[in-house]
């Protein structure tokens, strides 16, 4: 299940607050229609960019909190 999903035209910037996760190099997927790749994400706060159509996916055990989307155009 997607954690965010940008349903736009346009690109957002996606701040989201990792609490914990079990691999750092792997704790995000972010892709389209089953095609992604993994995002590296430690611990902390960090900004993703999500172009229309993608979505972002917790991986790896991740634990975290969507803090804001804005727009990136």
């Amino acid at each position: 299940m997607a954690f965010y999903s940008n349903h736009s035209r346009h690109s957002a910037i996606v701040t989201i607050h990792i609490q914990s996760t079990d691999n750092p190099e792997k704790s995000f997927q972010k892709g389209v229609g089953g095609i992604s790749e993994h995002v590296k994400a430690d611990v902390g706060f960090h900004d993703f960019i999500v172009e229309p159509g993608q979505s972002l996916t917790l991986a790896e055990n991740t634990n975290a909190a969507l803090v804001g989307v804005r727009g990136a155009d």
